[in-house]
C-alpha cells in the first residue's frame, strides 16, 4: 500500500463529517419552503454559533453556510424540475426562492444552465 501521507483524516472521522453534513443538510431541508429561513435561524436550530457553524461547514464543503443552505435548495430544486407538473415558479417558492428570476440566476451560477434548460436536457436523456 502507499504512504498516505498523515494529514489525510481517517476513514472514521470521515464518515463522521459526512454525518454532520447529512444532519445539516436535513435540517435545511425541513424549512426548504421557509423563504425566511437563514443562517441565524440555521445556527439557532443546530445550537452553534454563527463563527463555529461557519468554520465547520467551510471547512467540510469549501461553502459559506448562507452558500451551504442555498446548495441544499438548488439540489432539491434539481430533483423537482424531473416532475413536468411543476412550473419553474412552483419550484422557485418550493426550495425557498422568492421569485423565478432569483432562482433561476442561482440555479445557472450553480449548474451552468437555467432551469429550463436543465428540464430539457433531463427529459431528452429520459
Amino acid at each position: 500500500s502507499k504512504n498516505v501521507p498523515s494529514s489525510v483524516s481517517s476513514p472514521e472521522l470521515v464518515v463522521a463529517e459526512n454525518v454532520f453534513i447529512q444532519k445539516k443538510s436535513t435540517i435545511v431541508e425541513k424549512y426548504l419552503e421557509d423563504l425566511e429561513f437563514n443562517v441565524e435561524q440555521f445556527c439557532k436550530e443546530i445550537g452553534m454559533s454563527r463563527s463555529q457553524l461557519h468554520r465547520k461547514i467551510t471547512a467540510l464543503t469549501g461553502l459559506s453556510p448562507n452558500k451551504f443552505i442555498r446548495h441544499i435548495r438548488l439540489r432539491k430544486a434539481k430533483l423537482l424540475l424531473q416532475n413536468p407538473e411543476l412550473t419553474i415558479n412552483a419550484i422557485a417558492y418550493k426550495t425557498g426562492f422568492n421569485g423565478q428570476n432569483y432562482f433561476g440566476r442561482m440555479f445557472k451560477s450553480e449548474f451552468g444552465m437555467s432551469p429550463m434548460e436543465w428540464r430539457k436536457s433531463e427529459v431528452e436523456e429520459m
